[in-house]
Formats: structure tokens, C-alpha cells, sequence
């Protein structure tokens, strides 16, 4: 199981290892089309998630989070809110989870209304509440690695909703693939006439 970044060439990088979203954005980005930076964990990780969940969050917690801190902070000047989305090797639309905006804090709340002015921040802060009680089943908690695991994690588990195995039953997909999980710098779509 690894993290990639998917703007660096990766050795042996196929839809089976990224899931099929991370693999398109890895092409885009090495082809320099002008898409956001983003991360993927392998769906290596998931499978391992499957069998021992304490195990591989623990890597998440230790390893996985400190990096896309510290990349995305040296790229941007600061953390970006990011998407946490699932990236299966096999399309399958809305049957797993995702979380946007996640990063945004009571700590930083001033600094994205500065970013994004006061009704997209506010915007940003309700979609993400949303999503965590939706998903995650709590609020989002108040720093951005705590965000960040639940997320992750939420991801992981979504491979084996209920709504997931009765499409992958559907479609003949083989429950043991696993998912990706995307991470990356959100693009604002609320945040002007311009965006």
C-alpha cells in the first residue's frame, strides 16, 4: 500500500493500482493540463484496510496525512481544502462516498472567508458539515488531520456499502478490488461570477 502524488511519474501506474479516477489524473497532470494536484492511496491500502483496518489507518495517521500536509502547504503557501473521493478501478457512479471542503476549521474560518469571501466560505463550511454527518455519521472535527482520517477512512468503508456490493453483484464486478481514495485541492465553483 503507498501514496502517490499523482503530478510525479509512477512507476507501473495502472487503474488497478490508482482506481480509474486516479489514473486519469495522474495522465492529465503528466501531460500538464491544468487540473488541481491531488494524491491517491492504492487500492492495495483498501484491500489491506479490509483485513486490518487498525493497521492501515494507523500508516494514514502516521505517514499518509503528514505528507499531503506538507506537500500541499509547499505547493499552495498554505493547506487547500481538499475532496476525499473514492477511485475504483471499475467506474461505479454514486455508489461510494465522498467528502469536499474538508480542512475547513473554526481555526481558519477567517483566513477562507479572506480566500473565498463570506458566502462561499460559509457555503464550503455547510456542504462539509453535511457530508460528514451523511457519511462519516459525526461533525467534522475541528482540526484537518482529524478530518482528513475520517474522511479516509469513510472512503475505505464505502467499498463495502451496501449499496456498492448490490451494484458490483449487478454488474459482475469482483468484490476483492478494492477502492483508491483521491485527494485533492478543491476548486471553487461558488466563490465568484468568475469561478
Amino acid at each position: 500500500m503507498t501514496l502517490h502524488y499523482l503530478s510525479e511519474p509512477i512507476a507501473h501506474a495502472t487503474a488497478d493500482l490508482l482506481g480509474g479516477k486516479g489514473l486519469r489524473l495522474h495522465e492529465m497532470l503528466l501531460e500538464g493540463v491544468p487540473v488541481p494536484p491531488a494524491f491517491a492511496i492504492t487500492t492495495e491500502a483498501c484491500r489491506a484496510y479490509m483485513a486490518s483496518p487498525k493497521d492501515v489507518m494507523a500508516v494514514v495517521r502516521s505517514s499518509y496525512i503528514p505528507t499531503i500536509i506538507d506537500r500541499f502547504t509547499a505547493l499552495f503557501g498554505y493547506m487547500p481544502l481538499v475532496s476525499v473521493r473514492s477511485g475504483a478501478k471499475i467506474s461505479m457512479p454514486g455508489m461510494m462516498d465522498t467528502i469536499l471542503n474538508v480542512g475547513l476549521t473554526h481555526a481558519n474560518a477567517g483566513e477562507w472567508k479572506d480566500r473565498l469571501g463570506l458566502q462561499c466560505r460559509n457555503d464550503c463550511a455547510l456542504r462539509l458539515a453535511d457530508m460528514f454527518m451523511d457519511v462519516v455519521g459525526i461533525e467534522p472535527p475541528d482540526t484537518l488531520e482529524a478530518q482528513l482520517e475520517a474522511a479516509i477512512e469513510a472512503v475505505f468503508k464505502s467499498w463495502g456499502n451496501e449499496r456498492a456490493q448490490t451494484y458490483r453483484d449487478l454488474h459482475g464486478i469482483p468484490h476483492d478490488l478494492g477502492t483508491a481514495v483521491v485527494i485533492q485541492a478543491m476548486v471553487f465553483g461558488n466563490a465568484d461570477d468568475q469561478s
